[in-house]
């Protein structure tokens, strides 16, 4: 499924640099879950956009949720994958 994410790289306390690109949306897989969980990681999904467009940003709002990075995966034909997990105790302001 694509679905339009906004990449987020905080600058300092009061200002973020935000990108929306378009992504293909993935539920990560069980094994990744699991492989997660013993890391004390509740993985929520998978991301996959061009490298080109990635540049280490921490953060990524989708659906109105807070997803920090806790994984990537450059793939050799050019795209990359994000894994996040949701983020407890923060909220987006609009």
């Amino acid at each position: 499924m694509y679905g339009e994410i906004t990449l987020i790289e905080p600058i300092n306390d009061e200002k973020v640099e935000e990108i929306t690109v378009y992504a293909e949306v993935y539920s990560v897989t069980q094994s990744e879950y699991v492989a997660a969980g013993k890391q004390d990681i509740k993985p929520a999904y998978k991301f996959e956009i061009w490298q080109f467009e990635y540049d280490g940003q921490t953060d990524i709002k989708y659906n109105g949720k807070r997803l920090t990075v806790y994984r990537t995966y450059p793939k050799e034909d050019g795209r990359i994958e994000l894994y996040t997990e949701e983020r407890g105790g923060k909220r987006w302001q609009t």
